[in-house]
Order: C-alpha cells, then structure tokens, then sequence
C-alpha cells in the first residue's frame, strides 16, 4: 500500500459547526486543509477534527491496516474506508456514497475491554480495498486536540510494539528502582523526606499510566469515568499535594521561612480545589487550567529553591537542577499540548525522561541532603556533648521533661542533689512549690520553658531551693503582723485615750466655768487687799485650767482626726495689727516693744482667720514669755498664694540637739525651763498641727545665745 506518506495525501478540516458524515462529503476540496507533518495539533478545542487520507492499495485484493492515533488521550476516534472514483473534485463525487467499504468506531468513554485491538493508543482494524481509497477520520477530544495517526500492517505494528514496550520498561523500572530504595531509606531513617519522595515517585508513575493509556489499559480500564478524569485528577495530586510536599521538606522550608511556607500552603490549598473541580466537572472544563497550572507551580517551586540557595541552603541547588529539566520536559508538554510545537517522539516521550532525569538527580540530592544532616548532626552532637557538660556544672537545677508522658529526658547533677532521697519532682507549672522532707519545709521556685526536641514537645524547668528566703520571708511577715496588730492596738488606746480627755474636758469646763464666773464677780467686788490677791488668784489659776483644757481639746482633735478648717475671706492687716495691739499691754509690762513689719499683703485672702489668728497668739505669747529684753517683730508677706509668717526675738535661743523635740507635744526642753516660766508645752504642737492642716510648712531657726 502506498500514498499514505505523499504530499498531499493527508488532509484535514476542523469543525465547528457539527458537521456529519453525510454534510462532510460535501466540503469543497479548497476548503480541506493539507497537512504539512505527521501530526496535526489544534490545542485545547471542543471542535470536531476530520482527516482524510488518500492511499493506494497496489494488490489485487483488500488488505487489512491498523490505524493507530498516537495520542492516548482523544476521546472518540472514528473511522471509515471509501472506495476513490474519479467523477469530479469534492469528496461526495469521488466516493461510493451508498456504504463505506469498512466503518469502525472507538470512544473512551466505553470500557477498555470492548475495544477491538487491546492496545494503550486508540487502534482501529481497517479493510481497504484494491485500488485507490479514502480513509475518512473523525477525532473528538475533551484534553488536547492531537492527531498523530499512523497506518500499520499488522506486521509492522507487532515489531514497533516490541520497542515501545522496552521504552516504557525502562521507564517504569527507573522510577520503581527509586520508589524502593528511597522507600527502604526511609523505612530505616524514618525520615519524611523519603516518604513523600516515594510517594512523588508513584504520583509520576501513575501520571505516565494515566497519560499514556497503561492505567486504562491494565487498572482502570472497566471505570470509564474515572478513565476521562484520570490525568486532571492525578496531575492535581502529584503537583499540588505530593511534589509540594516533598519539596517543601527537601528544601527545609518551615516556619522558619514564613512566606516561602506560606506561598506552598497556597499551591497545596489550590490543588485541593483543582482537585474538587477535576472530579465534578467535565473533563473538557478542567482540563484547560492544567497546562497554565503545571507551569506556574513549577516556576514557584523553582524561585523557591533558588531563595533558598541563596539563603545558604545547598542541597537546593540538586532542586534548582532537577527544575530546569522538570521546567523543560513540562513546558514542552504544554506547548505541545497548546499546538506550538509539533507532535514527534521527542515531545512524547522525552518529557517522561526528562521527568526520570528530575527524579533521579533529586534522588542524589536526597543523598548529598543525608550527608550534609549527618555531618551537621555529628557537629550537633560534640556541641550536645559540652552543652550537657556545661548544664552538669550549672548550680541550678535543670530538668527536661517530654510533655506527652512526662518521662525524664534530663537531670543534671544538682537536680540529683536537690532530691538526693527521691525521685526528682515533676512540677506540672512554674512558681513557687513546696513540698516535706526528712520533716523540713522545702521550698523550690520553678521556672519553666517549653521546647521542641526531635518532633516532640518537651518542657525545659529549672528549680532554684529557697527555703533560706522563703524562712526570712515568713518570718518578716510575721513580724508585719505582729507590727500591724501593735499599731491597731495602739490606736485603739489612743481613741480610748481620746474619748476620755473629750470627756473629761467637758466634765471638767462645766464647773471650771462656774468658778471662773464666781472668780470674776468676786474680783469685782470690793475687798480687802488680800482678799483681792487671793481673789487674783483664783481667777488667774481658773484660767489657766481653762486654757489648758482647750489646748488639750485641740491637740486630741487634731491627732485624731484633725481640726475643722473653715477658709473665709479677711484682711491680713488688721488681724495682724489686733495681735500686736492684744500683747502689747503684757509686752510693755515685760520691758518689751512689739513691733509689726509688713510687706505685699493682699488686701484681702481666703483661709481660716481664727487658726491663723491662735497660730499668732501662741507664737507672741512664747516670745513675751521667753524673752528678757529687746523687741519682738512680727514679720509678714505674702507670696506664691501663702501667707508666710515669723516671730523674731532675743529669747534665751533652743541648742541644736533640742531643736528637734520642739513641737512634740508636753514638750520643756528643760526641767528649769517649766519651773521659771511655766506652760504645758502644748503651744507649739497645736501650732504645728493647725499649719499641717492647712497643708502648709512650719519651720524653725534659732540658736542657743
């Protein structure tokens, strides 16, 4: 048979528009297009392809051909034998339209076993008569639209079988050869990596299957759903979960490197999608992101591992390699699948090699990865060697514990010797923890932090003894309470104390006043001269008793709770003028002048008058009675929204030492002191109790001389 392979003899028409058999025949010659190659690649389209093939049956009777379609993956493959005449140019005028000569048809969408030759490509046993003959083809595809048909004797095809069987031998071998032995590694190293490496391995492998006929020919041939699904839902597996994961592993990428995970995460979560929409939806929908798909993955993947070789990571470069070839062999199949570069055995089959390539060159690096963890892990383990020793010196007790069943990984010595008589304690939480031994009170602060050890969490502890502190503490707080029930005592007593001196400072006035009265009305009556005295001193005494009732009035109020202050608006000068004209009298009396010295007072101020007005009085009062001669000033300013005042005199002066003792209260800095010029010692205490209250300071200056 000839004519097959002349120019000319293939021709083909991509229709759109649903044309039939009975319709096909009627296309002018112009509108058939020749065919330039052997293969006719149209890409992804749902649009039907006819070819029509001229051939030249050169015997004297029908022959038998196969016709192969080269591409596993068309869907419906439709063909039928017409005897060629010579009446005119359009395919209806030069074939015996009532029947063709032969007529079969193959769709994948059937069970495997129905096909009539059991073979991985679509094959069609084809009679053609004697003479010259018209194959008509109809193809339909749910992936790519490929035509590669060729016509075989059965001869001819029996030995290209043999040499494709030894290809994909090869093939498969390769890759069961390294799903083993990486397999058996990680059986004894139990290292993840090999797992998913050899899980990679069955993805590719199943994706060849898929892809090149072997699944429906061997496995899945009797579920012809799963069948049209096969190389979307396969591809979105092996790409999306399982390359993903083992790169991710090979390439080291953890938290770590945040955005590098992240970027995988998003591939693998994607792929999950794409497998959802794989399953569910037609395969001629799903089919057309593959291409695009598998490309941007692998570009990802590949910029990863360069990051990550960039960032010092060695064994990345064995993946930065086995993505070039990957990157290659994937382009070329998707460009082959797009209809950009021709159908050939290159494009075919050199994908699945380079694809073996990738996986044997990633195979070295799992290797190179072993030796560099192993020369890593003995340097680990001579740092392991002096950390422990370092930990055994420490004087702290360190204790690491798995979390899972809080078994000991690790005491050091003094942890031994912190419980030399028991089993080291496992506190669940850090703190303080306490605990009896050998009839001692023990007492140990912990302080916790929780790591990961090989794949297992652990918590890190340290135990510190403080039963020294913890004793003082107690101790202390002890003694606070003990101080604090003293105080609460006291005060107690000193509200008793307080209560009684209000009462009997009431008890007391109520007679003192009718004596003060009987006093005054006997001093007003005429007398004898020492009627008179005595009388003077009846009324002098009564005074004095009163007054110091009132002094002990206010100085109760002002420990206890504090005077009432009573803020009023009033002249500065004149209270202070009325002061100076109250003492006057008694200053004369004395051989003393009072004088008054004023600067920058406000003609009016608001604060309590009457306070500021006793303050004055005990303060002129201990000057008159204290001092011998000279002049006692009275000085006053204003400044700073406070009224300052000072007392000035040529007193005996107050020695340094005694300076201190000055405003307490019942206070004569000498016994001499009480027996010369009398008082109770109380004057200044309120003075210094009414300033305080008024939130103002109080100060003294003086010498002895």
């Amino acid at each position: 048979m000839s004519g097959a392979d002349f120019p000319g003899s293939v021709q083909f028409f991509l229709d759109a528009g649903g044309q039939d058999w009975n319709s096909i025949g009627t296309l002018e010659d112009a509108e058939w297009q020749i065919s330039q190659r052997k293969d006719i690649n149209r890409g992804y389209t749902d649009a039907t392809l006819w070819i029509r093939i001229f051939v030249q049956n050169e015997s004297e009777e029908a022959i038998t051909v196969l016709l192969e379609e080269d591409f596993t993956l068309v869907r419906v493959l439709e063909a039928r034998v017409f005897r060629a005449g010579a009446e005119g140019p359009r395919l209806a005028q030069t074939m015996q339209y009532s029947s063709a000569f032969d007529k079969h048809r193959l769709d994948r969408s059937q069970p495997f076993h129905q096909r009539m030759v059991p073979f991985y490509n679509p094959v069609l046993p084809l009679s053609v008569p004697a003479g010259r003959s018209i194959i008509l083809v109809k193809l339909q595809s749910d992936m790519d639209m490929i035509a590669a048909l060729q016509l075989w004797s059965p001869e001819s095809f029996g030995r290209n079988m043999v040499h494709r069987q030894i290809i994909f031998g090869i093939l498969y071998g390769s890759i069961l050869l390294m799903f083993l032995y990486n397999g058996l590694l990680w059986l004894s190293l139990k290292e993840k990596t090999y797992l998913f490496y050899s899980l990679y391995c069955v993805a590719f492998a199943f994706y060849f299957l898929a892809y090149y006929g072997h699944g429906a020919q061997f496995l899945w041939g009797d579920y012809p759903w799963f069948e049209l699904r096969a190389v979307p839902i396969i591809m979105s597996m092996h790409i999306g979960l399982l390359a993903s994961e083992f790169f991710r592993r090979f390439l080291d990428v953890n938290r770590s490197t945040p955005i590098q995970l992240r970027v995988i995460r998003g591939i693998q979560i994607f792929s999950v999608g794409l497998l959802g929409a794989s399953v569910f939806l037609e395969p001629s929908r799903s089919i057309l992101i593959f291409p695009v798909y598998a490309i941007a993955a692998i570009l990802i993947m590949a910029v990863i591992s360069v990051v990550r070789y960039r960032q010092g990571y060695k064994p990345a470069l064995f993946a930065i390699l086995a993505f070039v070839i990957l990157w290659v062999a994937g382009i070329g199949s998707s460009l082959r699948s797009l209809g950009i570069v021709p159908y050939n055995n290159i494009t075919m089959y050199g994908v699945a090699f380079g694809n073996v390539a990738e996986l044997l060159l990633l195979s070295l690096g799992l290797g190179y990865r072993l030796k560099q963890i192993q020369a890593e892990g003995r340097v680990a383990g001579e740092r392991s060697q002096s950390l422990v020793h370092l930990l055994e010196e420490l004087p702290y007790a360190i204790i690491l514990r798995y979390s899972s069943d809080r078994s000991l990984a690790f005491a050091n010595r003094a942890a031994r010797e912190m419980y030399p008589d028991q089993a080291i304690r496992d506190w669940k939480s850090a703190g303080i923890q306490a605990f009896r031994s050998q009839g001692m009170d023990r007492w140990i602060a912990v302080h916790e932090a929780h790591l990961e050890i090989d794949g297992r969490k652990a918590d890190l502890q340290i135990h510190w003894e403080i039963s020294g502190e913890m004793e003082s503490r107690l101790e202390l707080e002890e003694k606070h309470t003990r101080t604090v029930e003293a105080k609460e005592k006291a005060d107690e007593n000193r509200r008793a104390q307080d209560e009684f001196l209000q009462s009997m400072t009431v008890e007391i006035r109520r007679p003192m006043a009718a004596v003060l009265q009987a006093a005054d009305v006997l001093d007003a009556l005429e007398g004898s001269n020492e009627q008179k005295n005595l009388t003077g001193i009846l009324l002098r005494s009564s005074r004095s008793l009163v007054n110091l009732l009132n002094d002990l009035s206010d100085l109760s109020r002002i420990e206890s709770r504090g005077l009432s202050v009573q803020k009023t608006p009033f002249d500065p000068r004149a209270l202070l003028s009325d002061a100076i004209r109250l003492f006057e009298p008694g200053a004369k009396a004395r051989g003393l002048a009072l004088r008054l010295q004023l600067s920058s007072l406000p003609p009016l101020i608001l604060q309590d008058s009457t306070r500021i007005n006793q303050v004055i009085s005990n303060l002129l009062n201990n000057a008159i009675k204290f001092s011998e001669t000279g002049t006692i000033t009275l000085i006053a300013d204003y400044s700073e929204e406070s009224l300052r005042i000072q007392v000035s005199d040529q007193g005996p002066g107050i020695p340094q030492e005694l300076q201190k003792r000055l405003f307490q209260r019942f206070e004569q800095l000498q016994s001499a002191t009480y027996r010369r010029y009398g008082g109770t010692g109380l004057g200044l205490a309120i003075c210094k109790g009414i300033i305080e209250g008024n939130a103002r300071n109080h100060w003294l200056r003086k010498r002895t001389g």
